[in-house]
């Protein structure tokens, strides 16, 4: 994986319950709920990853049958695509995740699984969750959701660890073999929906040559498809649409599914005079920026930025920024790949809706930092380590200068020492039962603050930002202190202060990596912090650097006027001569503009510049 992949996938949490040690005692799910099974009918276009119908799972409140609080559920389960490289990226390893990853009835999209991440019978859920109406959608198409591809997408295995276990598979398993047992390739190949499967020689010594499976990158199409399946199911329960709160969630790619969907449920709420919407990506949030220790701050990347633009288009993802809707329209120069363009773009798309977003963070989540900094036992893992750990604190750090923002950044390694064999302490991704109760080892307010039980864990803290409790009384959690979590799988389970985790060295990291980021602009002034220019159009995007938020209007001879209200520190405006400067870049002759930009903080305090771009046309 890439560093940019990983620092993408890497904007991921988990967080965790009380003091002290205890015996194993797992949370259970609601036992008192009933769930059904509704397939989307495959005539919307709806489809899982391997072809068999797309289903979802909702169940009614019980505590409060027509509650108008709605949890809609995006589990998580890896992303395929090819990379830049052309090298094969998938979690796909063998049959069985082949048949777990695109399949809605599969195990990691049944209620045990997926409810795990959310659905915990637990007092912390008393806030919001637990008397909501519930729906999951599962994850079936390895595309963050966001697939909008009806034609399937051909990869090849050949040669991976995919490709091993079908060969063990056709040679009767690993113990020697059963050849009397072992499947023929072609029943292999229709049981497990795989495309080609060209296999040389006979068990006990049968060889792959050739293995290729079809993926259906639909997961935009299946949200869209289930939306109004789900309006029925909530209409039934009497749900006011004009009164209805909403907590769509999802981890790991189900953090980037929340993202990239917000939009389709938020323009359905938006104008409703009593709606609210609050989105909670854990685990998976996108970006194109680390933190760069020579300028002292979150520096771009274009690699990064390369490597996302080029897996969501494998996709055909439809970012928000593109599509028009609640009070927003595209306009060219509109840019929401990174979190905190993603974050600005929602505020702005929906002015006046009840709007809470709370991405969930681990600064040392285990595949961001495989991915980013590689092995331990690699040189110069304990620097770029660091700089993972710095460029999600400073994320943190960024979004909680933001409006109706609540990021929560953990800071956590867990063991499990009653596995057998132990498991040693070791780096962790994803959300399941104590890591949701676990706290902070630094909460940042006191007991008193609405977590249901004064717990200050995640389950609790999103319960608090769902129930509209967050405006008032909580505020952003950033944990400045790295913890052992005993045992995940322990809600009672408690914490290690002194562990210091395997920084080749450079222990103990806190004061390294609680870095904070200096306000954009120099002095408080509005300025540029670079020029991204598209020469295929002859247009370029202006990224300003802001101290905060307030209102910029930009404008210029020949240049096309625009004036928004801007809520993150790195607001992007497009550039787009017009009249006889359009013409003349038409005409393949290169023109110099001139922008002016004016700012207006939040305290009436104005500062303004003055910008000369060179703009010319690729023809």
């Amino acid at each position: 994986m890439s560093r940019s992949a990983a620092a993408a996938i890497a904007l991921a949490a988990f967080a965790a319950t009380s003091a002290g040690r205890a015996a194993a005692a797992e949370w259970p799910l609601y036992d008192n709920r009933t769930w059904q099974q509704i397939t989307v009918p495959a005539a919307t276009g709806a489809s899982c990853g391997n072809g068999t119908p797309f289903k979802f799972l909702f169940s009614r409140s019980v505590g409060d049958p027509t509650s108008d609080r709605v949890v809609i559920w995006m589990p998580g389960g890896g992303s395929t695509s090819i990379d830049r490289d052309g090298g094969l990226s998938s979690p796909i390893q063998s049959l069985a995740v082949l048949d777990d990853r695109l399949n809605a009835g599969a195990g990691s999209n049944t209620v045990p699984a997926s409810g795990a991440n959310l659905f915990l019978d637990h007092r912390a859920n008393d806030g919001f969750i637990g008397d909501a109406q519930w729906v999951i959608l599962p994850y079936c198409t390895q595309d963050f959701h966001s697939g909008n591809l009806t034609a399937p997408t051909t990869y090849d295995f050949t040669g991976s660890a995919l490709a091993n276990d079908v060969r063990r598979v056709l040679n009767g398993g690993r113990a020697g073999g059963d050849c009397g047992r072992a499947p023929t390739p072609d029943e292999l190949r229709v049981q497990h929906h795989i495309a080609v499967l060209d296999v040389t020689g006979a068990c006990p010594d049968a060889t792959v040559t050739r293995l290729e499976v079809e993926i259906r990158h639909r997961g935009a199409i299946n949200f869209e498809a289930a939306m109004p399946l789900v309006e029925q199911r909530l209409q039934a329960a009497g749900v006011d649409p004009d009164r209805m709160d909403l907590l769509l969630a999802g981890s790991s790619a189900g953090g980037f599914g929340a993202w990239y969907n917000a939009w389709r449920v938020g323009d359905s709420l938006y104008g409703r005079p009593g709606a609210g919407l609050t989105v909670v990506p854990m685990s998976g949030s996108p970006s194109d920026r680390y933190w760069d220790a020579g300028e002292g701050r979150l520096a771009f990347d274009a690699d990064q930025l390369a490597d996302m633009r080029h897996r969501l288009g494998q996709y055909a993802t439809e970012l928000p920024c593109a599509v028009a809707g609640g009070a927003y329209s595209p306009e060219e120069g509109d840019d929401c790949f990174d979190v905190t363009d993603l974050t600005s773009h929602y505020l702005d798309r929906w002015p006046g809706l009840d709007l809470s977003i709370a991405p969930v963070v681990n600064k040392e989540d285990n595949i961001g930092v495989g991915g980013f900094a590689g092995d331990p036992g690699q040189p110069g893992f304990g620097e770029r380590l660091l700089t993972f750990c710095r460029t999600i604190h400073a994320y943190g750090d960024e979004l909680a200068t933001l409006p109706r923002v609540y990021p929560w950044i953990g800071w956590i390694w867990a063991q499990a020492p009653d596995r057998a064999p132990p498991r040693p302490p070791q780096r962790v991704h994803g959300f399941s039962r104590a890591g949701l109760l676990v706290p902070l080892s630094e909460p940042q307010v006191g007991p008193a603050h609405p977590a249901g039980d004064g717990m200050h864990g995640v389950l609790a803290y999103i319960n608090s930002v769902a129930a509209g409790t967050a405006s008032a009384r909580l505020r952003p959690m950033i944990d400045r202190r790295l913890s052992l979590v005993w045992n995940l799988d322990d809600p009672a389970s408690g914490q290690d202060p002194d562990f210091s985790g395997d920084w080749g060295g450079a222990n103990p990291p806190e004061p390294a990596c609680n870095v904070t980021p200096p306000d954009a602009g120099p002095k408080g002034r509005v300025s540029v912090e670079r020029v991204v220019h598209h020469r295929r159009r002859g247009t370029a995007t202006l990224v300003l650097g802001v101290p905060g938020p307030g209102r910029v209007r930009l404008g210029g001879e020949g240049v096309r006027a625009r004036a928004r209200a801007v809520h993150v520190r790195r607001p992007r405006f497009g550039v787009r001569p017009r009249g006889r400067l359009r013409r003349r870049i038409d005409r393949g002759r290169a023109v110099r503009v001139t922008v002016r930009v004016r700012y207006r903080a939040g305290d009436g305090a104005k500062s303004s510049l003055t910008e000369r771009i060179r703009l010319t046309r690729r023809r």
